[in-house]
């Protein structure tokens, strides 16, 4: 099983931050604190979206799917980007995300469609779990939980896998924005 630690989230939020940093620097929006988080959380709800199109595992209807692992796993890390950029927004600290486990029932492991929509779920409702738990952070931890159980789904073989990707999606995100993308 696939977790994020400390190190690799910090490296993930850090190098996010610049990304994020360097999209700004060069949007014409005046964003408020607010409508920026709220633009990176419908953001990161359209690359879920995505990321069920590439699976096509909500089309109970649907015979022959055309489950796209290369494509699927794509969508992930700009999930992951999406994620990370709004975790960013609330300052997330995640020194205590490894020490963080959610007892999932046994039926829910290979349910991939159960995994998706707690990931629509939670971030949907991130702003309002803090009347629920005990701070913005754990509700951040709780997507990212779903996250994990996803890429294992996604045969990512291991973090080095994830974090190799996502540099890969970062430097090309770095050029779009240089070329005015």
């Amino acid at each position: 099983m696939i977790l994020f630690n400390f190190s690799s989230l910090k490296y993930l939020r850090d190098s996010q931050y610049i990304l994020d940093n360097l999209i700004l620097e060069h949007n014409v929006h005046d964003f408020t604190h607010l409508s920026y988080a709220n633009h990176q959380r419908l953001a990161l709800m359209v690359e879920i979206g995505e990321l069920c199109q590439a699976l096509e595992t909500f089309k109970h209807w649907k015979k022959n799917k055309k489950l796209n692992y290369g494509l699927a796993r794509k969508e992930y890390i700009d999930v992951l980007h999406f994620y990370l950029s709004y975790a960013n927004c609330y300052n997330v600290d995640f020194t205590e995300y490894p020490k963080f486990r959610i007892q999932l029932k046994p039926y829910h492991y290979n349910e991939i469609n159960f995994i998706l929509m707690q990931l629509f779920t939670c971030v949907s409702i991130i702003d309002r779990f803090n009347d629920k738990i005990s701070s913005t952070d754990e509700a951040f931890y709780y997507v990212l939980f779903y996250l994990e159980y996803l890429a294992n789904y996604l045969e990512f073989t291991s973090l080095k896998e994830i974090m190799d990707a996502y540099d890969y999606k970062n430097e090309e995100n770095i050029l779009r924005i240089q070329n005015s993308y």
